[in-house]
């Protein structure tokens, strides 16, 4: 999968999450000879008093958006390189910062045939016993 694929890739998949940007931009800059930063922002859209599209705003991502989206935009490669290559990804405290909505959408990946095609798995623990459930987890 080339590079472009793969954003397009997390990108759709951030939004099925529903995380409130509508795309993600980069600005590369050199900090310093031979080494350089990317900053990362987000993109939203601006709505007026009846709820119409007027613009769009960029936000830093490291200062705007909240800890849960911030852990799993740093938990996206991982998931996808283990989804990709049917590796084990363990997790500590999966639910941790995030919405028990997108918990359950993580877990979700690794149990669907459609996405999980190379039959990766998800070892994790969590403090809500509500991931635990029949109906997203198999007995054994």
């Amino acid at each position: 999968m080339n590079k472009e694929a793969e954003s397009v890739g997390a990108l759709q998949f951030f939004k099925d999450l529903q995380l409130g940007f509508i795309d993600i931009e980069t600005d590369e800059h050199e900090i310093e000879k031979g080494r350089k930063a990317i900053d990362v922002f987000t993109v939203h859209n601006i709505y007026n008093k009846d709820g119409e599209i007027t613009g769009k705003q960029r936000f830093r991502f490291d200062y705007c958006e909240s800890q849960g989206t911030q852990k799993l935009f740093e938990l996206a490669g991982p998931l996808f390189e283990a989804l990709r290559h049917g590796r084990l990804l363990v997790m500590d405290e999966l639910d941790a910062k995030m919405h028990p909505l997108i918990s359950q959408h993580i877990i979700k990946l690794f149990s669907s045939e459609k996405t999980n095609q190379h039959h990766a798995q998800l070892l994790f623990t969590t403090h809500d016993t509500n991931l635990l459930s029949s109906h997203l987890l198999r007995r054994d």
